[in-house]
C-alpha cells in the first residue's frame, strides 16, 4: 500500500489534468459568465455616484418625516463636503431638547445644503456642483450663490409649488446657477441614470 502522501500527489495530478483538458467551450462559458456579471453590475457614472453619496448622507438624518442629503463636488470630480438635515448640535442632547414635529422643527433644523457648506475643510466652493436629494429652499439658495456653487443637481422637487421654492428658483436663475433635474440626465443616449443602488457590505471575491 503506497503512503498517503503519494495518494495526495496522484489526486492533485489528476485534478490538474482535468483542468488542462478543459475545452474551448468550457473556457467560453466561463468568459460569458464573467461578462454577464459585469453587465448586471455596470460601472456607475459620476452623477450616479455623487447622488448616491447624497442619499447615503441622508440616511444619517434623524428627521422622522424627511431625510435630506447633499454632496458638494469640485470640477475635478472630487468630493469637497457632504451633509444632511439635523439640529445645529449633532449630539443626542439636541435631539432630546428640540422638537421633530413638522410645524416646529423648521425653526431649529439646519438643512442638508447648509451643513454641507459649513462641513468643508477650508476649501473654496467656487464653481462646485451640489448634488441634493431635495430641491433647495430659498435660504439655502442664498448660501449656494454666496459660496460660489455654479450647478445644482437635484433628485426631488415635490415642493415646487411653495413660495420659498419658487423664490429659490428665481434666485438661482438670476445668479446663473445651472439647475438640473437628476431624472433628465442620461447614462447614454436613451438610457436614464439609476434611481436605485443596492449596497452590499461584502468583500469582493477573487476570480
Amino acid at each position: 500500500m503506497p503512503p498517503k502522501k503519494d495518494k495526495a500527489r496522484k489526486r492533485k495530478t489528476k485534478d490538474s489534468n482535468d483542468t488542462n483538458r478543459a475545452g474551448p467551450s468550457d473556457l467560453a462559458d466561463k468568459e460569458d459568465s464573467k461578462q454577464s456579471q459585469e453587465e448586471q453590475q455596470p460601472i456607475i457614472t459620476w452623477d450616479e455616484y455623487f447622488m448616491g453619496i447624497a442619499f447615503l448622507s441622508a440616511r444619517r438624518s434623524k428627521d422622522p418625516d424627511r431625510k435630506v442629503g447633499a454632496c458638494i463636488v469640485n470640477k475635478r470630480n472630487r468630493i469637497v463636503s457632504a451633509g444632511y438635515n439635523g439640529f445645529p448640535d449633532a449630539s443626542a442632547k439636541a435631539d432630546e431638547h428640540f422638537p421633530w414635529t413638522k410645524k416646529e422643527k423648521h425653526d431649529y433644523v439646519c438643512h442638508a445644503e447648509l451643513n454641507a457648506i459649513v462641513n468643508r475643510h477650508a476649501t473654496s466652493l467656487e464653481d462646485c456642483t451640489l448634488y441634493v436629494t431635495l430641491f433647495p429652499c430659498n435660504e439655502c439658495a442664498k448660501l449656494l450663490i454666496q459660496s460660489g456653487i455654479k450647478k445644482v443637481i437635484y433628485f426631488s422637487d415635490d415642493k415646487a409649488d411653495r413660495d420659498a421654492f419658487k423664490a429659490s428658483r428665481a434666485l438661482l436663475t438670476f445668479a446663473n446657477v445651472v439647475v438640473i433635474h437628476y431624472k433628465n440626465l442620461q447614462r447614454r443616449v436613451g438610457v436614464p441614470l439609476l434611481t436605485e443602488i443596492k449596497l452590499e457590505f461584502t468583500p469582493p471575491q477573487d476570480d
